[in-house]
């Protein structure tokens, strides 16, 4: 289903009329080349705004987008600069914000390292046992090794 026919579901055929056909106060029908273009301009803003390609068969996209459509359906009406901006603005905000969240939700992390954990105890190494002593680096400032009391 397009989004002009979930447009037409949402909204009263009254507010339609009036919507659609601001210059005609006693209208019967509405203006749907109007609704295509404030859905096409609803759709090209979710687009531009989330950086997702509008699914109609997603709800969240498609309340997003009847609200856009709404939103241009207004302005064309004649509405307010500074008011109808402003909703828009906010609308714009809305859809960036909750898109924004839903971005990072939807990634799961995968590993695909070949790593595979050692069944040895946890805790500290045995570098204090005889057998490392040839691996041992002597302090460069000279002095004695704390761990066991000898010069180094």
């Amino acid at each position: 289903m397009a989004l002009e026919d979930k447009v037409i579901v949402r909204l009263s055929a009254n507010r339609l009329l009036q919507l659609t056909n601001p210059d005609v106060p006693g209208a019967t029908a509405r203006d749907d080349d109007r609704l295509e273009a404030a859905c096409a301009d609803a759709e090209s803003y979710f687009e531009i705004e989330t950086q997702v390609v509008y699914d109609d068969t997603n709800p969240r996209h498609v309340a997003y987008a009847v609200r856009g459509a709404v939103l241009f359906l207004e302005k064309y009406l004649g509405a307010p600069d500074d008011i109808i901006e402003s909703k828009i603005r906010q609308w714009r905000d809305d859809m960036q914000t909750t898109f924004a969240n839903l971005a990072g939700a939807t990634f799961t992390p995968i590993g695909t390292s070949n790593y595979i954990p050692s069944r040895a105890e946890e805790g500290r190494p045995p570098f204090d046992q005889r057998n490392w002593d040839d691996y041992r680096i002597a302090s460069p400032r000279g002095g004695r090794d704390r761990t066991r009391g000898d010069a180094l």
